[in-house]
């Protein structure tokens, strides 16, 4: 496909004439542009005409130049649409493969394992993927895989060392069914992680340096996970313990909430 090269002093006059013809042709157009740091991203075909036929022609000199320069347009150019398409196949593609081997043996060991390491993969893969990376782009992905190597370590040992997982005792044996719970998972994980990916996917992300909004959320983001990881140790713990059968755990941080593991990990997100 030929890449389309802004030129400000002959699109003008061919905007002007041809806007319609170009909303009709495919949706997307590779564009190159030395503020992009010479790679070529994919913006709408639809959008990117409309907002050069606004700079160009219906708008004045002054305002077109104030209008191309504003966020709403940098931000189009700046964003590949195709990345986000691309993470969500990666994670189905995730899903549905755990599902396949996980419907032909009847178990669901495999599911915490793959569901929270979904989240490792797409958040590094979007951080690797980009040329543009700071340090909240970095921070961001430590956090998503920290997180998800505590609880995923935490689940695939539970589920081990008890031998099953109660939430999929009839599930497991119906493969359609079976392939509903992967697939929510998938979509779990993808509306979960989607702040991280947009974060990941742009240019700028906000300011290169850390600044004061970013400790603090650093600071809430600890309060959690150590809370989330405190309370499913306590739990587990209390589950081990035969003398504790049919009772439900009204102890260490579970005295002063219901569900104290779901309070962390609201934090954490």
């Amino acid at each position: 496909m030929p890449t389309y090269t802004p030129n400000h002093s002959s699109l003008r006059g061919m905007l002007g004439q041809h806007a319609c013809a170009f909303l009709r042709m495919a949706p997307q157009v590779p564009i190159m542009s030395s503020e992009l740091h010479n790679s070529t991203h994919r913006v709408p075909m639809a959008s990117s005409m409309v907002t050069a036929g606004l700079a160009f022609n219906l708008l004045k000199p002054a305002a077109a130049a104030s209008f191309a320069s504003s966020p709403a347009v940098i931000d189009q150019l700046r964003f590949t649409e195709m990345g986000m398409l691309s993470w969500l196949i990666v994670d189905v593609a995730i899903q549905w493969g755990g599902w396949a081997v996980s419907a032909l043996l009847k178990t669901e060991k495999f599911y915490d394992m793959l569901g929270t390491g979904s989240f490792i993969v797409l958040s590094l893969g979007s951080l690797l993927a980009i040329k543009s990376v700071h340090a909240r782009k970095v921070v961001a992905t430590a956090f998503v895989c920290a997180w998800a190597v505590r609880l995923g370590g935490f689940l695939v040992v539970r589920v081990w060392k008890t031998g099953q997982d109660s939430r999929f005792d009839e599930a497991k044996g119906q493969p359609f069914k079976f392939w509903i719970y992967w697939t929510m998972q998938a979509v779990w994980v993808y509306a979960t992680l989607l702040p991280v990916l947009l974060l990941n996917a742009s240019s700028t992300g906000g300011p290169a340096a850390l600044i004061w909004s970013d400790i603090v959320g650093a600071a809430i983001y600890a309060v959690g996970l150590i809370t989330e990881a405190t309370a499913d140790q306590q739990k587990f713990s209390f589950k081990m313990d035969p003398a504790n059968k049919g009772k439900f755990i009204n102890s260490g941080l579970w005295s002063y909430a219901r569900y104290p593991n779901y309070f962390g990990e609201m934090l954490v997100w």
